[in-house]
């Protein structure tokens, strides 16, 4: 068959659909030796570049990170930044045939935060602290950072712990809306402590470490206590260097591979709460032994992103003294949660374009027959606007809840706008 026959029969559609390949063609890059910013969008890299406003670069605004004082020296340092985002959002329960649910909305600030980090007396003496302004217990995180040894620096106050990737990962640097069911259930969260870490082992540009203590009380919550406390070990490895790891999108679509494998296991002695140091406390005033275990992967490469986590927790309880609720009547004694999860998320910017189109799945499930846990599933497809990367960007997504039945969960469209001054 000739190409004139082909046209000939179907002339509007077929024509489309070359229309449509050619537009895909025009979007890939130039043939001969591309370069990274062939795939940028006009502009961007220049937008996104710190803006000197008194000259000579002792005051400037670096989008996404704010504003920088620094003294001449630079032993000093300060930037400050203020993060919104506004969430809408509408939920639809899906029953039994006939037992449907209306659906329901909302328009929220989702979250507010204020943070002021950099460095004091020296650049190697780093600092952060970050606020909540919508939470009755603002303070998120308030830590000091001693990096003068490359191999060893000391990270001590409040911060978050080195669990799984998607919780260290800001929610200001997200791909999707918000984080996944895995990460509401095993993440480790924020505590108070001490570790010791390295952002390139031995100088290869490859390994990462973190090994740390903390009070496993949980953010806010400092109280004399016995040792019960949370112990953390993460080690990453980087097989093609380093790279922006702790960010879900890539938007340098960089023309190599890469790829970060994080793995990392605690052991939470006398936890006091069903999920750790999250959740409600033991109904019978008891603790549990948690050893907590987490691998994950993040991969980039020309604007292709994927990432991907495993959880698994299991505990074994203390039962405590209280065997009665206060109405008197006897109580059983909660069981642990024990239970794994997973999570896998695609995401793909298109070319030239600050457009992505994003995908994911997660579940959680028990471990054996007893526990307290309820399986759970969570499949989502989410598209995003980034007007200048993640300090100004619109995110949407299409996601459906469910434990036992598909048809019998509940559907989620949220739409989120981050502004990040």
């Amino acid at each position: 068959m000739n190409l004139f026959g082909w046209l000939h029969r179907d002339a509007p559609r077929r024509l489309s659909t070359l229309s449509f390949i050619a537009s895909m063609l025009a979007a890939l890059p130039a043939a001969g030796d591309p370069t990274d910013d062939d795939l940028m969008p006009e502009g961007e890299a220049e937008a996104m570049a710190p803006h000197d406003v008194l000259g000579g670069g002792s005051l400037r605004f670096v989008p996404g990170k704010g504003l920088e004082a620094k003294d001449a020296e630079g032993k000093f340092t300060l930037k400050t930044r203020v993060r919104a985002q506004f969430q809408y959002e509408v939920t639809k329960d899906l029953g039994a045939e006939g037992d449907e649910a209306d659906p329901m909305n909302r328009l929220r600030m989702r979250r507010i935060r204020v943070v002021f980090n950099g460095n004091a007396f020296g650049k190697d003496n780093k600092y952060k602290f970050e606020i909540d302004a919508l939470s009755a217990t603002p303070v998120l995180d308030y830590y000091l950072d001693f990096v003068q040894l490359r191999d060893f620096s000391i990270r001590i106050g409040q911060y978050k712990l080195a669990a799984n990737r998607t919780r260290v990962i800001s929610s200001g640097n997200l791909q999707m809306v918000d984080r996944t069911i895995l990460n509401a259930e095993f993440t480790l969260d924020r505590d108070l402590g001490i570790d010791f870490r390295s952002k390139d082992l031995f100088g290869l540009d490859r390994l990462k470490y973190v090994l740390g203590v903390s009070m496993g009380q949980g953010k806010n919550r400092p109280s004399v206590q016995d040792f019960g406390n949370l112990y953390v070990a993460r080690l990453e490895y980087m097989p093609f260097g380093s790279f922006a790891d702790y960010s879900m999108v890539d938007f340098k679509r960089t023309l190599k591979p890469r790829l970060s494998i994080g793995a990392q296991y605690s052991f939470f002695h006398k936890a006091e709460r069903e999920r750790g140091n999250l959740g409600d406390e033991f109904n019978d005033g008891g603790t549990a032994n948690f050893h907590i275990g987490y691998l994950d992967a993040i991969f980039k490469y020309a604007g292709f992103s994927a990432t991907t986590e495993v959880a698994i927790r299991k505990g074994e309880r203390d039962v405590g003294p209280i065997t009665q609720d206060d109405d008197g009547n006897p109580i059983t004694p909660a069981l642990p949660r024990n239970g794994w999860g997973f999570m896998g998320q695609l995401g793909y910017l298109i070319p030239r374009a600050p457009l992505e189109v994003a995908g994911r799945f997660a579940l959680v499930h028990k471990l054996g027959d007893e526990g307290s846990l309820n399986n759970r599933r969570e499949a989502a497809l989410g598209f995003n606007w980034y007007m200048f990367q993640h300090p100004l960007k619109l995110q949407t997504d299409f996601a459906q809840l469910w434990e036992s039945q598909f048809d019998q969960g509940e559907f989620r469209f949220r739409a989120q706008l981050q502004a990040s001054l």
